[in-house]
């Protein structure tokens, strides 16, 4: 699991980091766009826009 908390009031690039536990990041919530799909994949490495004083919650591997 990977939690991004964002409590500044503007956006805030932020580098996804590589993990052994599965080839991806997919994305579970995002309080700022809960229109993305649960699901969607980011790479290792890969920039996440995080916008301000917002929660956004990723796992490693595929969503089930």
């Amino acid at each position: 699991m990977l939690v991004i908390l964002n409590s500044y009031e503007g956006e805030v690039d932020f580098k996804l980091p590589a993990t052994s536990a599965g080839p991806h990041w997919s994305l579970l919530l995002d309080t700022n766009a809960p229109e993305q799909a649960a699901g969607a994949q980011f790479a290792f490495e890969s920039t996440y826009k995080t916008a301000g004083r917002s929660f956004v919650l990723f796992m490693a591997g595929e969503v089930k």
